[in-house]
């Protein structure tokens, strides 16, 4: 019996710890389980495949062609011409000569004469090469194109990465508040029910007036929809916490961090300006797209310049007015050969297509000028956000303080029947209150600073994992 229970606690400790989240275990969960983030990943594979593919085309393009075929043919008797014999036109007279000359004619007439049944095989195979020599330019900027988008796409899932990083910490100190909240709301409703019984003896005993006991029954009443309120959004907040991790146990999550705000992160607005400047990947992308464009408005221009391919080829063929075919029956042919081509008049079209480009590369240079504004902007409201967040945070806990003494003053005036009820209710509306705002002011002060390192550039994975 003792074993079997001691069984039982074990595989329920074991279940809680395993089912125990913290921030980086819901990251981690994330990153294997979020499609965006795999298909980003996908995305890059598939570039440097792109990259190397173009690549494979400045060598030589070696190709192997063979062919066989079989060809049976019956002729109607109305396509065969009749046979003749010239030989049995002589006269008497003709001498040996004649003779010669007309059965040399017999057997090329009979050669001519196509047979009634005929079969026929062909085999040929080939080697053949062709090198691009010279294309203006085009292939080696396209190779250029491809190796940016390379890095394009590896610094895009970089950001989509940091993007569900900071989507995660959402979903997680949400989750951490709405638990919060409905916990005070419970404790709010049960210390008010707690004080209506309180009332009702009261009032029974004819301590205190109707008024009093309507008032502590209207107390609870308003509560019940708040709990109810925060219970919706408890469960609102786990289903999205689900949604972004991927967290599929159906078991209740635990969160294993205790939300504490104690990360020191002195940095001044030109210093976090000045380190976005340095480190944020929109930047760099932006910078990127520039030279991609300046790279394709180049190959643009050097479609007027012409072409050259070197092409080579080796064939080994046979012919044969039978289905078999003798090793010594195969000829031979090779050939070399440059190939030149030169755009005279393309109908403005590679015109047009340089131009496109030139106006594509002027507005990724007003994009790269727009991004940097956009980046400043957002630092500097997220840097005022997170300095007003921890000087709220101690503003919120000093109200928390007065709220409880405040409390106790009412509590205890109340029970010495020096005070009314009424400021009991009052006074207990305002400890919930502050015990919301600085669970949220809590919570705030987290967000942004996670907010204002991803702002700045850091990469926050490797900031969680510091932190622990």
């Amino acid at each position: 019996m003792k074993k079997t229970l001691l069984a039982i606690i074990l595989i329920i400790s074991l279940t809680y710890l395993w089912s125990e989240v913290s921030l980086e275990s819901a990251i981690n969960m994330a990153r294997e389980n979020n499609k965006e983030l795999k298909m980003s990943k996908e995305d890059v594979s598939i570039a440097d495949y792109n990259y190397k593919e173009i690549k494979g085309q400045l060598l030589p393009q070696i190709n192997l062609n063979a062919s066989y075929s079989l060809k049976k043919n019956w002729l109607p008797d109305s396509a065969i011409p009749p046979s003749k014999s010239f030989l049995d036109d002589l006269d008497a007279t003709a001498d040996a000569n004649d003779n010669a000359l007309a059965d040399g004619l017999d057997m090329i007439y009979g050669a001519m004469l196509p047979d009634d049944e005929s079969e026929e095989a062909s085999l040929v195979g080939q080697v053949q090469l062709q090198q691009i020599l010279f294309s203006g330019g085009k292939l080696i900027n396209g190779i250029r194109v491809l190796d940016k988008v390379k890095t394009l796409q590896s610094k895009k899932y970089q950001l989509s990465e940091q993007q569900l990083v900071i989507d995660v910490i959402d979903a997680y100190y949400n989750l951490y508040l709405a638990r919060k909240v409905y916990n005070i709301q419970v404790q709010a409703l049960e210390t008010a029910e707690l004080h209506l019984e309180r009332v009702e003896n009261s009032f029974n005993q004819g301590l205190v007036s109707e008024y009093d006991r309507l008032r502590a029954e209207l107390e609870v009443s308003r509560l019940h929809p708040q709990v109810l309120e925060s219970e919706n959004q408890k469960n609102l907040a786990e289903e999205n916490f689900r949604r972004v991790t991927g967290y599929t146990s159906e078991e209740e999550i635990s969160l294993s961090d205790d939300i504490i705000y104690n990360k020191a992160f002195n940095v001044s607005l030109d210093n976090a300006l000045r380190l976005a400047n340095k480190q944020r990947i929109e930047l760099y992308l932006t910078e990127v797209m520039k030279e991609i464009y300046e790279v394709q408005y180049k190959a643009e221009k050097g479609n007027y310049l012409p072409n050259i391919a070197l092409t080579a080829d080796v064939s080994k063929y046979n012919t044969s007015d039978s289905f078999s075919i003798d090793k010594d029956d195969f000829g031979t042919m090779a050939s070399v050969g440059l190939g030149f081509q030169m755009p005279l008049f393309s109908g403005f079209s590679n015109t047009s297509k340089a131009l496109r480009a030139k106006h594509e590369l002027r507005k990724s240079e007003h994009d790269a000028v727009n991004t940097q504004d956009l980046i400043n902007l957002e630092i500097r409201q997220i840097w005022q956000s997170y300095q007003h967040s921890i000087k709220n945070l101690e503003t919120q806990k000093k109200n928390l303080s007065l709220a409880e003494r405040a409390y106790q003053i009412a509590e205890s005036r109340f029970q010495n029947q020096t005070g009314i009820q009424l400021e009991v209710f009052d006074a207990q509306i305002q400890l919930n209150s502050a015990k919301i705002a600085l669970a949220q002011a809590d919570i705030q002060v987290l967000k942004n600073y996670y907010a204002l390192n991803k702002s700045i550039g850091n990469n926050l994975y490797n900031l969680i994992g510091e932190e622990k």
